[in-house]
């Protein structure tokens, strides 16, 4: 079962949430670390500082014109398509900034480009570095990672299937078994417009595995189940 919901903060992600799904007339999902908080634990993850939705390619234009006017809306595009919009400025708990995926079918599963620096460790190194082992290396890594994140804004505005976005930034996929995403249902009567997928349950064991019990040092590029080294050639226009 669901864990219930009574946390504040998590209470106000739903009630936005659903305030933009309504404007737009779009499905807008839970998606990993905030449907993992909302049923798991029925808050946001403290560590996690982003509120995750998807949604079905085909419906960009309709929730842009409603994020319009919200906070500072970033557009991420991968080939003529766009694959994900960053909302920052919006006002929610933490100071969480909004990311909406936009997955399209192919074949029986449903693909997203995930775009990353080349420059910005991964796998095992990122782990490590989460855990700095002096105080230096702890005092100056943030500056790093924010100089790198600074001068890849830029190129993620970019078409980051070509150069010069290609050169800098690495593009792999979220890969997603379609069943997932093609059946949704409510995530509760107080809250119709928040979707989570039918069988939220091996959604996110498919993702996360043992995912009620907290994962130390997790990295998404090692650790979770949807997580793909495969160009998102498929989310082109030529297929």
């Amino acid at each position: 079962m669901p864990a219930r919901i009574e946390d504040p903060e998590m209470l106000r992600v739903l009630e936005w949430v659903s305030a933009i799904a309504r404007a737009s007339g779009q499905p807008l999902m839970l998606d990993s670390g905030t449907l993992l908080g909302v049923q798991r634990d029925g808050e946001l993850i403290a560590s996690d500082d982003d509120v995750d939705l998807a949604a079905p390619d085909g419906c960009q234009e309709t929730i842009g014109k409603a994020l319009s006017g919200h906070g500072e809306l970033k557009v991420w595009r991968y080939g003529r398509r766009i694959y994900k919009y960053q909302l920052k400025g919006v006002g929610l708990p933490g100071e969480r900034m909004v990311e909406i995926k936009f997955f399209r079918p192919h074949g029986e599963d449903w693909f997203c480009p995930s775009i990353s620096s080349r420059f910005m460790p991964d796998g095992e190194a990122q782990a490590r570095s989460a855990n700095p082992t002096n105080r230096r290396q702890s005092v100056i890594l943030p500056f790093i990672k924010r100089w790198l994140r600074g001068c890849t804004d830029f190129l993620y505005a970019l078409d980051c299937s070509r150069p010069p976005s290609s050169w800098f930034l690495r593009a792999n996929s979220w890969v997603i078994p379609g069943a997932y995403f093609e059946q949704l249902r409510p995530l509760s009567d107080a809250f119709p417009d928040c979707m989570v997928p039918v069988d939220w349950q091996g959604y996110l064991a498919f993702r996360y595995g043992e995912w009620k019990r907290p994962a130390a040092r997790w990295n998404y590029k090692r650790d979770d189940g949807g997580y793909r080294l495969i160009q998102p050639r498929s989310f082109s226009d030529r297929s």
